[in-house]
């Protein structure tokens, strides 16, 4: 029936529309000549549901037995390799997606289209199962990236497994990575059970994005300590706990970044607390960007307490985002004036 349909409205292959490319371009090498799939409208619907008498003469292309493997489609899976059996990829791709069952047919047909790459990608994703069965099954193993993106995204299990099986080496940067995601357990097993080195990024990547838990953990058990940049990136995030445990515990203190950010950020106890601990001081990018940001509090203990002053961007800023009783209080304190930006 849909040959008679075809041959009754016409159907030429020349009525055709761009879909795809014959080869996949993995070396994204501008000078590979590439050509296009070409297929009619009329084949929408075998597309759609994967007619696979209508599909069977695109199968030619390397490309389709990538696609079929990383979509999960095992019937067409099964049709392209049998019918074609090619050298590609398709593995690393249904690794990536966790299609198991894919990945076994492929290995018993006898398929080599499989690199580190595959068990490089379900690492990454978390296919725990798929890392395992690749471990047991294939030689091709995977790279010091799986166990990265492992620590990065918080797969201990998988982690653990890759050091107990691969020994796969350990960049001295992997506790840094732990730690500005906040992955204590997975820090704890380096340490432990890894003998991983780090480096002071680690407990300023913990202390800037809030992780007061690592801080502590990496101060009671390793000795590389921190940069100011700890303190003066937890002072601009906000995170006042960490601001007064790396005060109390720690020697690095801070750089005028740490009062100009809490300023600008409006983070008033931090502030306090930097103005009566610390000695540090601001710029005069404090009250510049505290008026920009309408802080009149903040804009006043600085003017108060600081002598820093400010620059003409004050009022010109403040009168730019409408803060008048900003501006009132600037023009009435402070000498420093505003230009024409603060009028128009």
């Amino acid at each position: 029936m849909y040959e008679r349909c075809n041959e009754y409205i016409g159907y030429k292959k020349q009525d055709v529309v761009a879909y795809a490319n014959q080869y996949y371009n993995y070396n994204h090498d501008p000078n590979q000549y590439v050509r296009d799939i070409e297929i009619t409208a009329i084949l929408a619907v075998p597309m759609e549901n994967l007619w696979l008498d209508e599909l069977k003469h695109f199968l030619q292309f390397p490309v389709a037995l990538e696609y079929a493997g990383g979509g999960g489609h095992l019937q067409l899976l099964k049709l392209t390799y049998i019918d074609s059996p090619r050298r590609g990829y398709a593995m690393d791709i249904a690794t990536y997606f966790g299609h198991l069952d894919k990945i076994k047919f492929l290995h018993k047909a006898g398929s080599q289209a499989c690199s580190n790459e595959a068990m490089d990608a379900a690492a990454q994703q978390g296919h725990f199962q798929v890392v395992k069965w690749l471990q047991e099954n294939r030689t091709e193993g995977c790279t010091s990236a799986a166990l990265c993106n492992d620590v990065e995204n918080g797969y201990l299990h998988i982690v653990e497994y890759l050091q107990m099986h691969r020994g796969q080496g350990i960049f001295i940067d992997v506790i840094d990575e732990a730690a500005a995601f906040g992955r204590l357990d997975t820090i704890r097993f380096l340490h432990e059970q890894c003998n991983a080195k780090c480096t002071s990024a680690a407990m300023d990547f913990a202390a800037v994005y809030g992780y007061l838990n690592v801080v502590k953990h990496l101060l009671e058990n390793r000795s590389e300590g921190c940069t100011t940049t700890a303190m003066d990136g937890t002072a601009c995030n906000g995170h006042f706990e960490i601001v007064q445990y790396l005060h109390d515990n720690r020697t690095e203190g801070c750089t005028t970044l740490a009062i100009d950010s809490a300023a600008r950020n409006g983070h008033w106890d931090i502030l306090q607390f930097l103005q009566n601990h610390r000695t540090k001081g601001g710029s005069t990018k404090a009250i510049d960007r505290a008026a920009c940001r309408g802080g009149l509090t903040t804009v006043q203990l600085l003017h108060e307490h600081r002598h820093k002053g400010c620059t003409t961007r004050a009022i010109d800023w403040a009168a730019a985002s409408g803060h008048l009783d900003l501006v009132q209080f600037l023009l009435t304190h402070r000498t420093e004036g505003f230009t024409y930006r603060g009028i128009y």
